[in-house]
């Protein structure tokens, strides 16, 4: 409802797809890209884009991925790509995740795209105890067999030290205000990801 995809196929050329948006998603896409190819980069691959401010009808063209969503792979990632996708999602506000923003490409890559609804803050929801159909909107979770938080406990652990030093915060702060963010933005959404950050192990 909020954004228009287009698939170009150019004559001669590689396929591209144009997402067209408001400045507030584009600048969502561009930020959350740069943090995972900064510290996630060993897991996940994204799209090669660019994007171009023009308001409400700024606009990203991305490189098309040959992928298939999670949807038809069942329990594909494995426990530490489980553990740094949750980091990911919990961290920075992802909302909307399911099998489809997970693709599987050959040779064992494994894209992330759709980062529209993102930097919210995340809180844990104690009593929500999930069926195999809501597990499948969370990728994060492996849905046939049993998870125990001590498979994510020391991903949390290293990633909350990383998020403690100074140069982080300054590299993360950076990253905002490449991305479109104000200088006047930037502390309040700093705070959003440290409060999301410290739920971590009850999220």
């Amino acid at each position: 409802l909020n954004t228009i995809l287009r698939l170009i196929e150019p004559k001669k050329g590689a396929k591209v797809v144009v997402k067209q948006a408001s400045l507030d998603i584009i600048r969502n896409e561009v930020f959350l890209r740069k943090v995972i190819k900064r510290w996630f980069g060993a897991y996940f691959e994204t799209p090669a884009s660019l994007a171009v401010d023009q308001g409400r009808e700024s606009f990203m063209v991305m490189e098309h991925v040959d992928g298939h969503g999670a949807w038809s792979g069942g329990d594909r990632l494995s426990i530490e790509q489980r553990a740094a996708l949750a980091l990911i999602v919990k961290t920075f506000g992802v909302g909307d995740v399911n099998g489809g923003n997970v693709l599987y490409g050959p040779g064992n890559r494994v894209w992330l795209i759709d980062f529209e609804q993102s930097l919210s803050r995340t809180t844990p929801v104690p009593y929500r105890i999930p069926d195999k159909g809501i597990l499948m909107e969370m990728p994060w979770v492996g849905v046939e067999g049993p998870n125990s938080i001590e498979d994510y406990l020391p991903a949390i652990r290293s990633w909350r030290a990383l998020l403690s030093r100074t140069e982080t915060r300054k590299e993360l702060a950076d990253m905002l205000r490449q991305s479109g963010f104000s200088e006047a933005e930037t502390p309040s959404i700093l705070k959003t990801f440290w409060a999301n950050a410290a739920d971590l192990p009850w999220s």
